[in-house]
Parts: structure tokens; sequence; C-alpha cells
């Protein structure tokens, strides 16, 4: 190997000239097979309850998917979509749900975790 490529360079150049190690590659090889069942479980649980939620503000399922699809800026929509309050009263998609207590989530949550 020529010397210029067996050091390592340090500092900024760091960044641009990086270069992994074989443990470094086989760390995130492992990562990777490891997280990767984790994706669709998550989409499974996630999508439907982000569903209901943009429901309760009176967001149709096309909105949603489009938003999906637009790339970044379209997820920090949904994101902030998800986030406004529900309709105090009822729209296209039934009543609103009953409020709940932040007690009474926060006990929900921490039942459910441990």
């Amino acid at each position: 190997m020529p010397p210029h490529l067996s050091r390592r360079p340090s500092g900024r150049r760091a960044f641009l000239h990086a270069r992994a190690t074989r443990a470094e590659c086989v760390l995130q090889a492992l990562t990777l097979v490891l997280l990767a069942p984790f994706v669709p479980a998550l989409l499974i649980l996630l999508v439907p309850a982000a569903l209901r939620r943009l429901h309760d503000i009176g967001v149709s399922n096309r909105w949603a998917a489009l938003l999906a699809l637009s790339g970044p800026i379209g997820w920090l929509a949904l994101l902030w979509l998800i986030t406004l309050p529900g309709d105090s009263g009822p729209n296209p998609y039934g009543p609103p749900n009953p409020q709940v207590s932040r007690t009474t989530s926060l006990c929900t949550i921490t039942s459910a975790c441990g």
C-alpha cells in the first residue's frame, strides 16, 4: 500500500477521507442485520396509529400518502399534523375520542414499558 494511503487523516480531512476499518464494517453489518427485522414491525404499528391520529383532525388517507411520499418536507408536515389537537366535534371519520388525562396516559405508557 502506498505510504500516503496507510496513514489515517486527522481533523477536518478525516471526514473527507474516512475509510472504515474491518471491525467498523463488521459492526455496521451486524447492526443492520439485528435492526432490520424491527423496521417492518414499527411500520405495521406506527402507520395505522398515525392514520387514526390524522383522522382525528379530519385529514384523509390520500393527504397522508401524498405527504409521506413527498420526502423530508412532507414527513415534517405529517409530524406537524400529528401533533395538532383533534377536532372537538364529529368529523367525516366519526366522533372524537374521549379525552384522557396526562396521568392516565403516563400510567399506561409506564405499565406497557415495564
